[in-house]
Order: C-alpha cells, then structure tokens, then sequence
C-alpha cells in the first residue's frame, strides 16, 4: 500500500512539473493584425490573430497599452489603439505566459489623419481680370500650404479636388494673384490648409466679381489708305490688345 501511494505521489508531482513547464513555455505569439493601420489619434478597434492568448492582459502599441482587450479565442483578440506618435510599432500582447516577441507579422502604421486649421482673415481684391487673395496661415506646426481652387459664379469648389486649381502654396505663402480671368465674372474660391500629408482643414471661402473692362484698345496705327477704280483699299497695323474684338471701319 505505501509502494502504491509513493508511486501515485510521485505521478502526481510529475504531472504537477510538466504542466509547469508546459505554462511556463506557452508565451503568447502575434501571427497577424488587422487592419494593419490606423490614426495616431488611437480609436481604432484592431484584431489580433496568433497563439496562446487566453489570459492575455494588455496588448502593447510600441510600447503604449491599447484599451478594451477582449479576448475572443485561444487565437484571437481585439484591442482599441492608443493615442502615439506617427509611423510603424509593433503589437505585443502579454499573458501569465510572459509577452509576445517582436515579429514582422505584428507591425502596425500609426498615420496622422488631422488637418491643420483653417487658414482666416481670407480678403480678395478684383480688377478686371485678376483677383488678389489674401490670408493668415495656422499655426499648426505641420502646416504645410494653402490648396486654392476656383468656380464660376456663387458656389466656391466643396472639395480639393472641385472646381479648377488655381495653386498650392509653400507654408511660407500668404497672398496669391489670380490672372488670365474675364472681366465682369464672379468667382469663387475655396482656400483648403494642408499638412504634408496632406490632411485638408474645411475650406475659407471668398466669393469676388471682376470689374467691368472700361478700357479700349489703341487706336491703330499705320493706317494707309489706298484708292481704286471703285473702291478704297484700308490698311494697318494690328493691335496687340489681348481683349482685342475687332474693329468698325465707318
């Protein structure tokens, strides 16, 4: 009876080690991510697929703990994205089993997806066929310029991409003249501020008419005349006026 209880204890503590060292071995690993980018600005509810997840208590982005980890399966977890600094780090979940090792697989993009602000104080001188815009630029320390896009009449361009390019700014740009427009015309522009990336804030909007062209072209010079049997030959000099229409001979 003794010979059969140590044999049952000794079974037992052999039982006992091997799970042990099992645990002990079982390190969670990460296999894949996805998506596998997301703001900076964290928020983003990620899924995490790999081995030995259950138990885990936090999973890491470079360093930095997500929030809401909820376990779904021995191989699969979701986490929400921390607020962290743009560009590439690496999902680590830990558990009772210790932390995952860095591996290709968990690597995740921290992109910035915020704009700076608006630009203000927009003003807008006309002339007949130009228009001078002026601005303030933001102070957001990744300001990068000023998109301008144009429309015809009220309505300014909705988007960077409405309505007709008129230019894109240095950081260092806070005015722009207009040219080649049609006197008498109303535009509308939509001034967009960009960071490098580029995020675009919502538009500052100006909408501007042209002045009526009171100008006339030169009087034409050269003017030679030259008489026939029944008729009188008239010639001169072409103007050089590019509103030129024409001309009346009387």
């Amino acid at each position: 009876m003794r010979k059969l209880t140590a044999v049952l204890i000794c079974l037992l503590l052999t039982v006992t080690v091997s799970q042990t060292a099992d645990a002990a071995v079982a390190a969670p690993t990460v296999t894949a991510v996805a998506p596998t980018s997301g703001s900076a600005a964290g928020g983003t509810v990620v899924t995490v697929t790999g081995t030995n997840l259950l138990g885990a208590t936090k999973a890491t982005f470079g360093g930095t703990a997500g929030t809401a980890v909820t376990v779904v399966s021995a191989t699969q977890l979701k986490v929400t994205s921390p607020a962290h600094a743009t560009g590439v780090v690496d999902i680590q979940v830990t558990t009772g089993g210790g932390t995952s090792v860095v591996a290709t697989a968990d690597k995740y993009t921290l992109v910035d997806v915020t704009p700076p602000a608006p630009v203000t104080a927009v003003s807008a001188a006309a002339a007949t066929t130009t228009v001078r815009l002026s601005w303030t630029n933001p102070t957001d320390p990744d300001f990068a310029g000023v998109l301008i896009r144009r429309s015809a009449g009220p309505m300014p361009p909705t988007s960077p991409s409405a309505g007709s390019l008129v230019t894109d700014t240095a950081a260092s740009g806070v005015s722009f003249t207009d040219n080649g427009l049609s006197p008498s015309t109303q535009y509308s522009y939509a001034l967009f501020a960009h960071d490098g990336v580029p995020n675009y804030a919502s538009a500052a909007t100006k909408t501007v008419t042209t002045s009526a062209d009171v100008t006339p072209p030169a009087v034409p010079a050269g003017v030679t005349v030259e008489v026939r049997d029944s008729a009188v030959k008239l010639s001169w000099n072409p103007n050089t006026e590019t509103d030129l229409a024409g001309y009346e001979v009387f």
